[in-house]
């Protein structure tokens, strides 16, 4: 008798210890997945509206009036000097008590491919090292200037230094941005 409980105990501790070892490890995979899932269908969300907002902006565009070429001529510069455009940067990060490091601009104008044909733009990446709310400032007036800068990169990393807090409890980050700044062609 003992001999015909062995088999199903055996079979029973057997299909225990695979559901134990593999089942239970596929079924956390399937829920991370799951998990997963449903982070990028949110992150897929987001984009689509991002999309929308950018096919509305591209509608609007189109619906400029035909005059509004004349009016940027009155607007933009005629051409943007890279290195007046760098003197700037640091004039406008030093009112905030920063330092714009690594100013890198395109000497060479190219045409921007969201912009109409006469605008030309020129690129210019920099670091600013900061707290956020020190960045913050700094961006929002960096939006605001009469040079028609428009963000096109923003990326931050870490102080190396484990002590590199400011008196106000935030830590210092390095900032790199791009910006670009446009002009009209006469041509």
């Amino acid at each position: 008798m003992f001999r015909k409980l062995l088999i199903p105990l055996f079979l029973v501790t057997a299909a225990a210890f695979v559901v134990i070892l593999y089942m239970d490890q596929e079924y956390g995979r399937i829920q991370q997945a799951t998990a997963n899932e449903a982070q990028l269908n949110e992150d897929i969300e987001k984009a689509d509206q991002v999309e929308a907002k950018r096919q509305d902006l591209a509608r609007k565009y189109a619906s400029f009036p035909p005059d509004a070429d004349a009016r940027l001529r009155v607007l933009l510069p005629q051409e943007i000097n890279p290195i007046r455009l760098a003197i700037d940067v640091q004039n406008l990060a030093t009112q905030y008590g920063l330092r714009a490091d690594k100013i890198i601009s395109d000497q060479q104008s190219q045409s921007n491919g969201n912009a109409p044909q006469n605008v030309k733009s020129t690129p210019i990446q920099f670091e600013v090292i900061a707290t956020y709310p020190q960045f913050k400032i700094f961006l929002e007036q960096m939006e605001k200037s009469l040079m028609l800068r428009e963000p096109v990169m923003i990326s931050f990393k870490g102080s190396d230094n484990t002590d590199s807090m400011s008196q106000t409890d935030h830590p210092i980050m390095t900032y790199q941005l791009g910006f670009e700044s446009y002009s009209y062609d006469q041509e």
